[in-house]
């Protein structure tokens, strides 16, 4: 999706770029050539990227027909990795019908990697969780 400019590496002309922009500091700022510094969203605006916060794909699955129980932060939650999570929006954009037989689906694949992550946090210290340790109360299938 990039291409060499005698500015350096840019985005292709027509190609417009999906940034989860909640996941960094608003604070965030972007140093360019000449040494000064934008925020990100005014960054993302002069290069074609959408910054998207959790609650606008949340809008798009309703659109797109997934119930309201089907959340990004939930997907997130359930999936092993960023992987999972796009194959798990697939299977929604393709079945959104289905969403919570989709999401029950990867909570029984990754069973195994909560109850991992359950016996990490409760064998580290009160003062020290486990990586990871949000993850592990989906084993319930919540």
């Amino acid at each position: 999706m990039g291409v060499d400019t005698p500015d350096g590496r840019q985005v292709k002309q027509g190609t417009i770029g999906v940034f989860a922009g909640a996941a960094f500091n608003p604070n965030e700022t972007v140093q360019l050539k000449d040494g000064s510094r934008i925020s990100l969203s005014a960054y993302a605006g002069r290069t074609n990227i959408q910054l998207l916060k959790a609650s606008d794909f949340n809008t798009k699955l309703r659109e797109k027909g997934c119930d309201k129980s089907v959340t990004v932060q939930k997907i997130c939650r359930i999936a092993k990795d960023e992987s999972e999570i796009r194959q798990i929006f697939e299977a929604l954009w393709e079945n959104s019908n289905k969403g919570e037989e989709i999401l029950a689906k990867a909570i029984k694949k990754n069973k195994d990697l909560y109850e991992f992550e359950k016996m990490l946090a409760s064998s580290t210290s009160a003062g020290s969780p486990a990586p990871n340790a949000a993850k592990s109360n989906l084993g319930d299938g919540t």
